[in-house]
């Protein structure tokens, strides 16, 4: 049944919210700018966005009102559903208000991101200063972040923010220590574990504020990263940080990744493309088992032989793991197949970091014109990774008769060949007299 997917009216997502807890709904940046009427300045939109709480509570949808002074401010909502990764609305109710519904219409908890973006623009003859934006839970709504039946009420955190209506353009300008551009390294320790890492990002100027937004972290090593940066507004004069985390590789080198985030300021009002290079070192080995083999996992491995013989192939398994406490290889391999067995080296309890085992498997050979026997060899193991398999292959192979050959090397062979010869001659002596 999928009930949900019909599902649009607070009244209804009601039943679908199952996780006690939640996160943070906030108004982001927590500062933007708006000209007095009649300025052309383009007013720095707001994002409406859900974080789910570090101790990983969640809920699987939320209402929300956010209430402005219509008096001063006139909100401009974007397109239905937002520039983010969820799949929420935004609406305009009665004047000062805004109807903020996420539509996560699945039994499944709520992704972090951006509901919807708003921006504002002053009215007429309004009144220079912050003007607050509300964020608040509505009863009519569901009561902020909606429970489950039967379930604790989750609780949602709802973060303010404010609109500064100013009578002369923005004139903030952000810069970054390290720069955009640079390479950002962290710094070293035990692999597993995660460091720490911050760009600066500081405001010159004396009016506005510029925002770094839509931080994304891509490329081959963006799994040993944390999540990318929030949102950030850095007033002329303040500073901020953009938090940067990895998890140390605990082999395979260094990760690598980059950091794309959006810059809004001053000279780039419309938004720019700021990136930094990232490097996540690989840490000191954590003591553990590895697994390798000849051939490697998941090899073709061929036994042919006369039909109705035993024929041997192997596989040599070694520990690449890092020595220490705990790295000892344990493995356990059997086959699948009836012509298929394990003749020695099957079982290993503690092999040692460096060392390697031969495991014999043999195969009894089908019958001539038989078709092929197939099998695998799978071996599980305490190295990470998982089970190891290979495929098994048997053919039985009826050796070519050959015809037999009399040696040119004995001595009797060596007469017979002078005597053949030397009649050869005679006859040929003999034509030519008799012509």
């Amino acid at each position: 049944m999928n009930l949900v997917r019909t599902c649009l009216a607070a009244s209804c997502l009601l039943g679908f919210a199952n996780i006690a807890g939640a996160g943070v709904v906030s108004v982001t940046p927590a500062t933007a700018t708006a000209l007095q009427a009649g300025g052309a300045t383009t007013p720095t939109p707001h994002s409406i966005v859900y974080q789910p709480a570090a101790s990983g509570e969640t809920t699987n949808n939320f209402s929300a009102r956010l209430v402005y002074n219509a008096a001063v401010l006139t909100a401009i909502l974007d397109a239905p559903g937002g520039p983010g990764n969820l799949t929420g609305s935004c609406t305009l109710g009665a004047a000062g208000s805004i109807t903020i519904v996420s539509q996560n219409n699945f039994a499944a908890n709520l992704a972090a991101g951006t509901i919807c973006q708003v921006a504002f623009s002053s009215v007429a003859s309004a009144a220079l200063g912050a003007s607050p934006l509300d964020l608040q839970a509505d009863a009519a709504l569901g009561e902020g972040c909606l429970p489950f039946p039967g379930n604790p009420d989750p609780t949602c955190t709802f973060v303010d923010a404010s609109v500064n209506i100013i009578n002369a353009p923005p004139n903030t300008n952000l810069s970054y220590a390290p720069a955009a551009g640079s390479t950002i390294s962290f710094p070293t320790g035990v692999a597993l574990t995660v460091q720490n890492s911050s760009i600066t990002v500081t405001g010159t100027g004396t009016v506005g504020a510029g925002t770094v937004s839509g931080c994304a972290i891509t490329g081959a090593g963006a799994a040993s990263f944390g999540p990318a940066p929030a949102n950030l507004s850095v007033n002329g004069g303040a500073t901020g940080a953009l938090a940067l985390t990895c998890t140390l590789p605990n082999s395979g080198g260094a990760a690598t990744a980059t950091l794309t985030c959006t810059e809004t300021d001053a000279d780039t009002p419309a938004g720019a493309s700021r990136t930094w290079n990232l490097s996540c070192p690989q840490g000191t080995p954590v003591p553990g088992p590895g697994y390798s083999s000849t051939p490697a996992a998941g090899s073709n491995l061929t036994c042919n032989g006369a039909p109705g013989s035993t024929v041997q192939t192997n596989i040599a398994i070694a520990n690449n793991g890092n020595a220490g406490a705990g790295s000892g290889l344990n493995f356990t391999c059997t086959t699948s197949g009836a012509p298929f067995s394990i003749v020695s080296g099957g079982t290993a309890t503690g092999l040692a970091v460096g060392a390697s085992q031969t495991v014999i498997v043999g195969c009894l050979a089908p019958a001539a014109g038989a078709p092929a026997a197939t099998g695998t060899v799978s071996c599980t193991t305490n190295a990470p990774g998982g089970p190891r398999a290979y495929n098994l292959s048997s053919l039985g192979v009826v050796p070519l008769q050959r015809p037999a050959v009399v040696s040119a090397t004995s001595t009797w062979s060596q007469l017979a060949l002078i005597a053949l010869l030397a009649g050869l001659g005679l006859a040929v002596v003999g034509f030519r007299r008799g012509n």
